[in-house]
């Protein structure tokens, strides 16, 4: 017999309300760029 397991998550919701702006340095080149509280870096 054959069974099958799921299981569902969600993640909750991040409390942004403290969030700031912060700066990101590409390491070959050395630019630095700024992210803004409602941007993110990926």
């Amino acid at each position: 017999s054959e069974q099958l397991h799921q299981e569902h998550f969600v993640a909750q919701k991040a409390d942004t309300s403290n969030d700031e702006a912060f700066t990101i340095e590409v390491k070959g080149t050395g630019r630095r760029i700024e992210v803004l509280p409602e941007q993110t870096a990926t």
